[in-house]
């Protein structure tokens, strides 16, 4: 058996024909269950299911492009208790993760199906909509400079009809809008909440969110809401939901509770707002997962039957097919590897087959302020942008393009010109910009010149400020990344972080050690494309720069080097 799983997530490094996963199977009568698999892999990889009572086995060769739901035939299963165990027939160096697997009784998997289908709202607007913004602003969030406000008095003091103008400036045909995040306090009343907790300490008099949705709608601009549900955000919410302490390791346990709670919460909201909120996008699916996913989309519609709704699965497949779109978190406007969407917008194969395309792209250097006296920073430009667009729109995609916001309603100006920028060009038909030629000396990360050892993996489409927006990663200590080159210098970039997130690099040049190198940042706060050693005056000539990963379980990235000719 490999480690200890973690079941909020997967498990990792299921790479060897020695490892295995079981799980213990009760069924009332002989049956055959459809299987699908939650797993990931980069190379193509044989996997058989086999069942210890009745040996049936079925098997699978899995895709190379990461994660995926896998179809792994059909399995017997007799009456009573048996063992199903997942393997591979071969190893390799090539990173797998495992989630689950999922069984349909076979008799019954049209019946499912047709339900799935029948499940989905008329959801053809996101994609028609092109683009819309995402704020995750609360009271969670901080002025420019100096102390927040109470919960009441930002929530009163919102110049709401100051923000419509601003989304009007942008063109984006919707705003999804935080009712909860970095804190679990809301926006607005929540009676709800105030029976779980016992008071109403974390919602506010003033319903600045009802407010922000009633203005939107007055100027033809669509409403949406992210959730999400505080487990690690509020010790006194997260006490009463009684979430099972084993959950994260065995991914069992009773959460009725969590899930009452949620019901509750979730139709108050959507009742409260009825047909003024177009949607939901619920945070952290690996909490709700396995669950009834669709009492969970019924409830979630309440007062709404059309309300779209999706759970965010970060960069695994989907955790359920009874979901309108894709929650899009990590996605640069591309479909995922494997499945293509078709002119409607609806991926027609792959992890999430049946679903709407939509990807979450950030514009600053966080999801939104938490922290008192932050600079917002832009983290890309107008032809990056541009390039992203291009992309989601050749594949149907809906881009909700997320900027950080200040306690008063206050953006970036540089990003919000940005966005002005985008208006003028994709919804106003103004002529696009040329981009400059791209720096000759600029090495990317994926650049041929580059030699990587060890286990190195390629992160793109954060939207975070990387160059060319991605990187290369690596967590393991040794791994390397070398650049020979011509000329009298050179400079190593990579983002910077809080201490303790990024590793530190060991720098060699032409074999001789020049020091560790961190790579964080003076105030803690993530920093894309910052120098972590450079070097000049060297003799003209060739030679060979070696950053290596000193780290423990840390991450260690390279984004471009520049060479001094």
């Amino acid at each position: 058996m490999i480690g200890q799983p973690d079941a909020y997530f997967w498990i990792n490094n299921f790479n060897s024909s020695n490892d295995y996963l079981s799980w213990t199977v009760t069924a009332d009568a002989a049956t055959e269950f459809n299987v699908t698999a939650l797993l990931s892999s980069t190379s193509e990889t044989p996997f058989t299911l086999t069942n210890s009572a009745s040996g049936s086995t079925t098997a699978a060769i899995s895709h190379a492009y990461g994660w995926d739901r896998l179809p792994l035939g059909t399995i017997a299963v007799p009456k009573g208790t048996s063992t199903l165990t997942l393997r591979r027939s071969t190893s390799t160096t090539a990173e797998t993760d495992v989630k689950s697997i999922e069984l349909i009784p076979a008799t019954t998997q049209s019946k499912y199906d047709a339900d799935v289908a029948k499940s989905k709202a008329n959801s053809q607007w996101l994609t028609d909509a092109g683009y819309g913004l995402f704020f995750q602003y609360g009271a969670w969030g901080y002025p420019k400079t100096g102390p927040a406000k109470s919960l009441d008095d930002q929530a009163c003091d919102f110049d709401v009809p100051k923000f419509v103008k601003m989304v009007q400036s942008t063109g984006a045909a919707y705003v999804m809008w935080s009712y909860t995040w970095y804190t679990y306090q809301v926006d607005g009343p929540n009676p709800a909440i105030d029976k779980i907790l016992g008071n109403g300490g974390n919602t506010a008099k003033c319903d600045l969110n009802l407010k922000v949705a009633k203005a939107l709608q007055q100027v033809g601009i669509k409403f949406m809401l992210y959730y999400h549900n505080g487990h690690d955000q509020d010790p006194a919410w997260w006490a009463k939901q009684n979430f099972p302490a084993n959950y994260k390791y065995t991914g069992t346990g009773d959460k009725s509770t969590f899930d009452k709670n949620w019901k509750n919460v979730i139709s108050w909201i959507g009742n409260h707002y009825g047909k003024l909120l177009d949607g939901f996008w619920f945070d952290d699916g690996q909490y709700y997962y396995p669950d009834n996913f669709s009492e969970l989309q019924r409830t979630a519609r309440a007062g709404n039957p059309n309300r779209i709704v999706t759970f965010n699965s970060w960069i695994s497949s989907a955790y359920t097919q009874y979901q309108d779109y894709q929650p899009g978190e990590n996605c640069d406007g591309s479909p995922r590897t494997g499945s293509p969407t078709g002119p409607d917008g609806v991926y027609l194969s792959g992890p999430f087959k049946g679903i709407r395309a939509q990807c979450l792209v950030s514009l600053n250097q966080d999801w939104g302020v938490h922290d008192p006296n932050t600079t917002i920073k832009s983290t890309t430009d107008i032809f990056k942008l541009m390039k992203t667009m291009d992309t989601a729109l050749a594949n149907h995609t809906t881009l909700s393009l997320n900027l950080m916001m200040y306690e008063n309603g206050d953006v970036d100006p540089a990003t919000l010109e940005l966005l002005q920028q985008v208006k003028s060009i994709y919804r106003d038909g103004a002529p696009r910009p040329t981009p400059p030629p791209p720096d000759p000396n600029i090495v990317n990360n994926d650049n041929s010149q580059l030699t990587y050892t060890g286990a190195w993996r390629v992160s793109s489409g954060r939207g975070a400020g990387d160059y060319k927006d991605d990187l290369n990663y690596t967590v393991t200590k040794g791994d390397s990344a070398s650049i020979t080159f011509t000329g009298t210098g050179i400079d190593y970039y990579a983002p910077k972080y809080a201490a303790g997130q990024y590793a530190t690099a060991q720098v060699k040049l032409d074999g001789v050690d020049q020091g560790n190198h961190a790579a964080v940042s003076a105030d803690g706060s993530y920093q894309p494309q910052q120098l972590i050693y450079g070097v000049q005056g060297l003799a003209s000539g060739q030679h060979t720069l070696t950053v290596t990963n000193v780290g423990d379980a840390a991450y260690f990235q390279v984004d471009y080097f520049k060479v001094v000719p």
